[in-house]
């Protein structure tokens, strides 16, 4: 294949494998001098490994082989783009095989290639990031009403957005290749297998659905399979952005539910694999289409693969995934109706301590994240026991899907929840015991502040105010003034630093003068 020439300056190229559950794919691309991403080469593989995960529960020898195999091809074209930079992802198909440490540790051995996983919220924002970088109005569709669903063979993520803002984020294990596994054993038994697909997939969308109250003026779907439908739909183009019409999606909906596998791949050329993937991700998107007011459906041409490639170029300065993954958070935050005014004290408090520290304490902007979300999620478990909201809490966070954050981060956040009042993870915590020695170290500094900012807010009267935080010899002194007597503030404060003082070798003071003219 002979390669784009193209001015790429002195930036350097990287790359993305992205592993799916019904294909493996490369992109090598370079970022251009108006910080765009041009894809100088894109292949992709057909390998259904999910088919082995959705029906075996876990990933064959020979399988592994296959994977490794076509791997090594993707290292010798990176080898001749001489890309230097690159991640190898991979999403449901080897996240969910109950041998998946083994599939790692031989695709490491036969390839060289470290596989990281990427859990369904990641890929739900990093797909949309892909997303806004090729919408020019993407901002001016999410207050119109926008509703986001990313088809995969494993899994579909859906995100809506209403003038309110983010309204609804949710991912299914709906995926195309993931319906013919659960239903193959039906299709030589009956004739109404297509009936049968139907109605299942119907039925499991509607529990998406339902949530949803409002009309959505925008609808935009990727995938790999929606891309094939794309072509199929005679390749409409608005705007220089891809576009199908409801009515041609309808009329090839139609057609398909009157055909087999065989019959659609030799009426669109289609492998079978690829064919028996057509009808269920046809019928996912008509059950969305239905239920928004678009008047056209974007299809753009990125995925996973792009984001991550944005990601890997993306200036300092960025900050639209951290944004995106906070804005999610508030979002969850105010469906439990947690008092907003606690809990935007707490996050100021914990913020203005973790900034003045974070340098010496090489403490990222990614735990400046976790920190927040986790000021911002503490209380949630109230909901469900006042009792025990901690562990409720705790619980209800590990199960949760929240966008853009990491299982190791998934983890880290129900520690900072579980032990917010007082206390520290025991070496016997399953969550903690499982985090790497640096996660362990940065989830307890992150732990000591937040029980800080909590117990200067533990009356949720919002007393303290005009903090400012100065390191003195061997104390950290947060000085500012309080609206009334806060003597309950300063013995809590006293009573939870005892972490503070012990992670931070810092013995941490809180003085305040009372302003009696508030």
């Amino acid at each position: 294949m002979e390669k784009q020439q193209i001015k790429v300056g002195k930036t350097a190229l990287t790359g993305v494998i992205d592993i799916g559950s019904g294909f493996m794919q490369l992109k090598i691309a370079c970022q251009k001098e108006d910080q765009t991403i041009s894809i100088l080469e894109s292949v992709t593989k057909t390998l259904a490994i999910g088919k082995e995960t959705f029906s075996e529960g876990r990933i064959s020898p020979e399988m592994m082989r296959e994977l490794s195999k076509n791997l090594l091809g993707f290292k010798q074209l990176l080898r001749e783009y001489k890309v230097r930079k690159v991640r190898v992802v991979a999403t449901g198909a080897i996240r969910e095989a109950t041998n998946r440490e083994y599939v790692i540790d031989q695709i490491r051995a036969n390839t060289g290639f470290s596989i990281e996983i990427i859990n369904g919220p990641e890929e739900r924002l990093l797909t949309q990031y892909a997303i806004q970088k090729a919408l020019p109005n993407f901002d001016k569709m999410k207050k119109d009403g926008l509703l986001i669903v990313n088809i995969g063979s494993g899994g579909v993520q859906v995100t809506a957005y209403a003038a309110a803002g983010l309204r609804y984020g949710q991912n299914i294990n709906m995926g195309a290749l993931r319906i013919r596994r659960i239903l193959s054993s039906l299709e030589t038994k009956t004739v109404e297998y297509t009936k049968i697909l139907e109605e299942y997939t119907s039925h499991h969308i509607q529990e998406v659905i339902q949530p949803m109250k409002e009309k959505f003026n925008h609808l935009v779907m990727t995938g790999e399979e929606v891309d094939s439908i794309y072509r199929i739909c005679s390749m409409e183009t608005e705007d220089n952005i891809r576009v199908i019409d409801p009515k041609t999606l309808k009329k090839l909906y139609d057609q398909l539910m009157f055909m087999n596998t065989q019959q659609i791949a030799d009426a669109y050329s289609l492998s079978f694999e690829r064919a028996e993937m057509l009808l269920p991700t046809i019928m996912i998107m008509h059950a969305f289409e239905k239920v928004s007011n678009a008047k056209k459906i974007c299809c753009p041409s990125v995925g996973l693969s792009n984001g991550i490639l944005y990601e890997m170029n993306r200036d300092k300065e960025d900050t639209i995934l951290e944004k995106e993954t906070l804005r999610y958070i508030r979002f969850v935050a105010s469906q439990y109706h947690n008092p907003e005014s606690h809990i935007e004290a707490v996050v100021q408090y914990a913020l203005l301590i973790f900034d003045h520290l974070k340098r010496k304490q090489n403490l990222t902007k990614r735990h400046r994240l976790i920190l927040e979300a986790g000021a911002r999620l503490h209380d949630l478990g109230k909901g469900i026991s006042l009792v025990n909201h901690a562990q409720c809490g705790a619980a209800l966070v590990s199960h949760m899907d929240l966008m853009g954050i990491s299982e190791e981060e998934q983890k880290q956040l129900a520690i900072l929840i579980r032990y917010h009042e007082g206390g520290e993870p025991k070496a016997y915590d399953e969550q903690y015991k499982s985090l790497s020695r640096k996660s362990r170290i940065a989830v307890s500094k992150l732990l000591a502040i937040l029980q800080l900012a909590n117990a200067m807010d533990c009356s949720y009267k919002q007393k303290i105010y005009d903090l400012s935080v100065k390191q003195e010899n061997d104390s950290l002194v947060l000085r500012g003034f309080a609206k009334e007597n806060a003597m309950l503030e300063e013995w809590i404060f006293h009573q939870k630093s005892e972490l503070f003082r012990e992670v931070f070798s810092l013995e941490p003071k809180l003085k305040l003068r009372i302003n009696r003219t508030m």
